[in-house]
């Protein structure tokens, strides 16, 4: 009898102390899924509110924590149910908080001498804390690039001989796709995302818009730099192409290990989802939202599905402060083979074209 009030008492207090954190759990999931069925009730919400919700989702689905995880953690009520299920991702949340408070993890100890010495992440591999509000690892913009006015939209006029309409770059040129066997990165040289840009340049041009591109890699030999290094490609791109109408940075998503790839029909041919990705810590992030929400709505029509959700980053900017069509797109993920993220591209170019032709 008093073994069985044992075994009682204890089960009450694991429960007991878990009640804050599954509260928690429950609360941003189910806000999120409102946020992101009602968001445009939510609009006159401040964008810190508004991208919490939709990032802490990705977020975590992106690290493997999924809707049945958090469910199940909270809800003990549904009785038997296989720990293994669970076991695993709340080992996977104790290691992502530790690593958010820290800045170790406590699987890699790279981690743990990177914050003694921080020259070890000046290789383009890194180890960096993984920041939720940032993901694409914008470090911090060393150079000094004056902070001008939102560049005014051009004219819709008939473009000149020489005048660019669209601008193509990739900060990240080390990404690649390991869904065709090959790597997820090639260090300190371009990778598969090239010629996933130089498809969709060349399939603008073939529409009728003229473009200009780079290949300069930026991310090497430190990642945390690239962003800084494309800023200035950015910047000579609005000088000499005043008529430009759109400014993208091509890149792919990565997702952690395990997780199955993602896959969209674009005329009977498998194709690589598009995310587009909003930093919100600009003057013309809203602007940035509005075109690329008629980008989605054009999308829609043509290629339902090709388009996964905006994703609105809070405390980036992704060089999109230089012009009020700039996006930054992810093409498919390091799953995708490159064939794949190269027919999304020429369905974006076909969407962009007839926007930009209007």
């Amino acid at each position: 009898m008093l073994a069985k009030e044992e075994t009682a008492r204890t089960k009450q207090g694991l429960i007991g102390n878990k009640t804050f954190v599954v509260a928690l759990l429950l609360a941003i999931f189910f806000f999120g899924i409102v946020s992101g069925r009602f968001s445009p009730f939510l609009a006159d919400f401040s964008i810190e509110l508004r991208s919490a919700a939709g990032g802490i989702l990705d977020f975590s689905n992106k690290q493997g924590f999924s809707a049945q995880t958090i469910l199940l953690e909270g809800l003990p009520i549904i009785g038997s149910v296989d720990q293994n299920l669970v076991e695993e991702p709340r080992i996977a949340m104790l290691r992502l908080a530790f690593r958010g408070l820290t800045g170790v993890d406590i699987n890699d100890p790279r981690t743990f001498f990177a914050l003694h010495y921080p020259l070890s992440n000046n290789q383009s591999g890194g180890v960096t804390a993984y920041n939720p509000a940032d993901p694409e690892k914008e470090g911090p913009i060393l150079e000094l690039i004056p902070e001008s006015e939102p560049t005014p939209l051009p004219p819709n006029l008939p473009v000149n001989p020489g005048e660019a309409r669209a601008a193509i770059y990739t900060t990240h040129n080390s990404e690649s796709y390991i869904g065709d066997g090959g790597s997820d990165h090639e260090t300190g040289k371009n990778g598969e995302i090239m010629e996933v840009a130089a498809t969709l340049a060349d399939s603008l041009q073939k529409d009728g818009l003229p473009v200009v591109r780079s290949d300069k890699i930026n991310d090497a030999p430190n990642i945390l730099q690239a962003y800084s290094h494309s800023a200035k490609i950015v910047n000579q791109f609005i000088k000499n192409n005043p008529q430009l109408g759109v400014v993208l940075d091509v890149h792919r998503d990565g997702l952690p290990s395990g997780k199955g790839k993602r896959v969209v029909r674009l005329n009977g041919q498998p194709g690589a989802p598009v995310m587009i990705v909003l930093g919100t810590r600009n003057p013309n992030w809203r602007k940035n939202e509005a075109f690329a929400k008629t980008l989605l709505a054009e999308a829609n029509k043509r290629y339902p599905g090709l388009f996964l959700s905006i994703y609105y980053a809070s405390d980036a900017r992704y060089n999109q402060h230089y012009h009020q069509h700039a996006l930054l797109l992810e093409f498919g993920d390091q799953y995708n083979t490159a064939a794949e993220a190269e027919r999304s591209a020429q369905a974006v170019a076909e969407v962009l074209a007839k926007i930009l032709a209007e």
